[in-house]
């Protein structure tokens, strides 16, 4: 039986966590409960319990501070912690300490419960054998050990050394190198095979990467989580250090093809540099993990060198980025402003939580700049914000705002009509600040400019002219109603060529000239 310690302030959260459980059938007793910190560390060194369940926030000793001083005592006691949904930070300063899981107080079922406790066990298992000192030591026991030493700075580097040398990894000590694969949208591909809990992905994708480590020869396995895989090879056939990187770098690629060809997704991969001696794991990990802290200025399924991502400056994506955002989301004064600023942003900080932070604040730039009610407002931006949380790198976001861009700008029905007239529409709604001739309209979409005409008219029923001045008398009541902007200002943001040609056709098409328009609407208000 592995012995249990509850740790919760909330005496009805104990006592629904112990009864909640089938503990016996887990293989569990809970053998005591504490109501803050410092009671639990005092059964802690008295019972030495195997799984520790811990609130974070205890009065007398908080849950931050019983981790740190189990931690400083041994590596095995299993901890999962209890938490808030406002926690999360601290949740992941924690994980950072070798807790194996967390669970929210406030959504856990017992089914939750168990799943976590059954991956507890399974990690306690592994820790059992380990302490064997006969027979063969199994694979999970080794990837335990492994990853205990690239996550934890405070081991005794002898005792490491003994250990790693203890599981008779299948490679050398010469010539390693390592990589760390992340598996790109991985919610997207659990979607696509109905796989609620990942487990069945996880599993297909170990099991083609071990395959083809088996094949490659001297190389271990290592799943990090589900999205996340580590691989360390051995290259001591190689005599040149340059030959041994580029055989490991195709071998990557190789896995990159394999997995889109099964999966259809895309994997970005990480690799370190080449290194002696089971020491420098910790190093290696470290150089793939910045190697992929860049991922976010990529467009996924790329491989990223140490060797290479070190000198890397990631300004030139940035400003990439920033073109784009101006040329695909019409070309004016607006979005121009809207890149001008992202590239400041980037410039003083220069990091990937800027750039998120920038486009997210874009989203109710452009939908406050729509005519529309707060409400809708409001779930608009909470839909393309919540998009952009998903987001894993720079184009994505880009993607989500052209979507939004399009949602605002172009008639929702004109989805559903011809591809050529939506495209017209399309490129209507981005560059109706713009003088357009028909012309420029037609090489766009490359067909003839009487084509356009006729094909345009037969799937609207309106003439290409008369749909761009409408489509740009809309966009001027929309400012007629949100700003207070001059009829001369509207006009120039709108594509008229002066105030005296928009005033004489918005009273054309409306009946109304915009200075009566504007006092009509706000009069009926009142």
């Amino acid at each position: 039986m592995y012995r249990v310690l509850i740790a919760e302030d909330e005496v009805f959260v104990r006592l629904g966590i112990k009864m909640s459980v089938e503990w016996e059938k887990m293989g569990m007793q809970v053998i005591a409960d504490a109501a803050n910190g410092q009671q639990a560390w005092d059964i802690y060194e008295k019972e030495h319990p195997d799984i520790i369940l811990t609130d974070i926030k205890m009065p007398v000793m908080d849950g931050m501070a019983l981790i740190r001083r189990i931690r400083e005592r041994d590596k095995e006691t299993r901890i999962v912690i209890l938490s808030c949904l406002e926690e999360f930070q601290l949740v992941r300063e924690a994980i950072s300490m070798g807790v194996s899981d967390y669970i929210l107080k406030l959504t856990m079922t017992p089914e939750d419960m168990e799943k976590i406790l059954q991956k507890v066990r399974t990690e306690l298992e592994a820790i059992r054998g380990s302490r064997k000192e006969q027979g063969e030591v199994s694979a999970e026991e080794k990837k335990r050990v492994l990853l205990d030493f690239i996550y934890y700075d405070s081991y005794d580097m002898e005792n490491v050394k003994r250990r790693l040398e203890r599981l008779a990894l299948p490679f050398e000590k010469k010539n390693l190198l390592m990589a760390v694969l992340e598996v790109d949208n991985y919610g997207k591909l659990q979607s696509r095979f109905k796989d609620e809990y990942g487990l069945l992905v996880s599993s297909a994708i170990s099991n083609v990467l071990n395959e083809l480590i088996g094949e490659y020869g001297n190389g271990f396995l290592v799943e990090e989580k589900e999205t996340s895989y580590i691989i360390i090879a051995e290259h001591g056939k190689y005599t040149q250090k340059a030959e041994a990187e580029r055989a490991f770098a195709q071998f990557l690629t190789k896995i990159q093809k394999t997995l889109r060809l099964y999966f259809q997704t895309s994997v970005t991969i990480g690799c370190s540099q080449m290194f002696d001696g089971y020491e420098s794991l910790r190093t290696m990990y470290r150089q793939c993990r910045f190697c992929l802290s860049g991922k976010f200025f990529h467009s996924g399924g790329e491989l990223l060198l140490y060797s290479t991502e070190r000198k890397r400056d990631h300004l030139a994506a940035v400003k990439e980025a920033m073109e784009k955002l101006y040329e695909e989301n019409g070309r004016q004064e607006r979005i121009q402003a809207y890149a001008e600023t992202g590239l400041e942003m980037y410039l003083k900080s220069s990091d990937q939580e800027s750039m998120a932070r920038f486009f997210k604040n874009l989203v109710g730039e452009e939908v406050n700049h729509m005519a529309m009610e707060k409400q809708k407002q409001f779930d608009l931006s909470g839909e393309y914000v919540q998009r952009m949380d998903r987001a894993e790198n720079l184009d994505q976001l880009l993607e989500i705002f052209h979507d939004l861009h399009y949602e605002l700008y172009v008639d929702p029905d004109t989805r559903k009509m011809n591809k050529t007239v939506a495209s017209i529409m399309q490129y209507i709604s981005t560059h109706y600040v713009e003088n357009m001739p028909l012309e420029q309209i037609a090489e766009e979409v490359e067909l003839s400019p009487n084509y356009i005409c006729s094909l345009f008219k037969k799937e609207t029923g309106i003439n290409l002219y008369q749909y761009i001045m409408e489509f740009r008398i809309n966009r001027a009541k929309e400012l007629l109603l949100s700003t207070n902007l001059k009829s001369y200002e509207i006009a120039a943001k709108t594509g008229f060529a002066d105030e005296s040609y928009f005033s004489r056709s918005f009273k054309k098409v409306t009946g109304q000239s915009p200075v009566e328009f504007r006092r009509s609407v706000f009069h009926k208000e009142e």
